[in-house]
């Protein structure tokens, strides 16, 4: 419940479930669920507040650079929330995560989320081979609001690279995508995550 309020932007009702479930978890003396801090990084994320996501979703993520060889690749859904959060700070994401997303792409695992956290990490040469691999991922996962993300992300990197009209056409359909998941649409469309979203209207 606190990701899908986290993805609708409803920081009200996300932050009192959040709550809930750390204070019941206090209460078994257990640690608060994974996916509790997940939705709060999140929340803060689609408020243009990066660097609170950070804070949250670091240590959610930790468990990626600690496995011991040997061990399968682990990818959060969550990883790419921060490895986004980390570039809208411009800070480098940390050398041990992006060893993780690349032995996880070698491995053929969370083929979108990995080629879309690839796809914001990588140089101008070869940023648009990512996106597209994650969009090709996206096709066949039916997952619309982590497909709507990768067309957003990708059509805000190519207008950053000057190529307007290519950007218009990715997030135009982003902008669909989002208006399908009804509530969603104003999360990600208003607050701060789309600078150039009235080019896509």
């Amino acid at each position: 419940m606190t990701l899908l309020e986290a993805a609708r932007g409803q920081e009200a009702a996300c932050r009192a479930h959040a709550r809930e479930a750390i204070d019941l978890a206090g209460a078994l003396e257990i640690d608060y669920a994974r996916e509790v801090g997940d939705a709060l990084g999140l929340l803060e994320l689609g408020l243009g507040r990066p660097e609170e996501s950070v804070r949250y979703l670091e240590p959610m993520t930790r468990v990626l650079t600690e496995q011991p060889a040997g061990m399968p690749v682990l990818i959060r859904p969550s990883t790419l929330d921060l490895v986004e959060a980390y570039v809208r700070l411009g800070q480098p994401a940390p050398n041990e995560l992006v060893a993780a997303l690349v032995a996880a792409e070698r491995a053929g695992v969370f083929r979108s989320a990995v080629a879309h956290c690839l796809g914001v990490l990588a140089g101008e040469a070869n940023f648009d081979h990512w996106y597209s691999e994650a969009l090709r991922a996206h096709a066949s996962e039916g997952i619309p609001f982590s497909q709507g993300r990768t067309q957003l992300a990708y059509g805000e990197r190519l207008r950053r690279a000057g190529r307007r009209v290519e950007s218009r056409a990715q997030l135009r359909a982003a902008l669909a995508t989002f208006e399908r998941l009804g509530p969603v649409s104003k999360a990600w469309g208003s607050r701060g995550m789309l600078p150039a979203w009235d080019e896509a209207t």
